[in-house]
């Protein structure tokens, strides 16, 4: 529908789509849980919540100011 339609953001949508399929996306932010569900995310409100994805992940990426950059992952 998006894809159709192509507001102007769609190369965010477009890109915030694939890493919600590849990957699981968790959200530290003041957006009620409802906003980030929308996303496909998971959202965080505790630092102790973000300190047991962390203990209990295999790798992590933390983005601070994530929504002021780009970033391209290569394995």
């Amino acid at each position: 529908m998006m894809k159709k339609r192509k507001p102007d953001d769609w190369p965010f949508a477009h890109l915030w789509s694939f890493a919600a399929k590849t990957a699981s996306l968790f959200v530290a932010s003041g957006w009620s849980e409802d906003i980030v569900d929308g996303l496909f995310a998971a959202s965080i409100s505790k630092v102790s919540e973000l300190q047991r994805l962390i203990d209990t992940s295999a790798s992590v990426l933390l983005l601070p100011d994530a929504h002021k950059a780009m970033v391209d992952l290569v394995e």
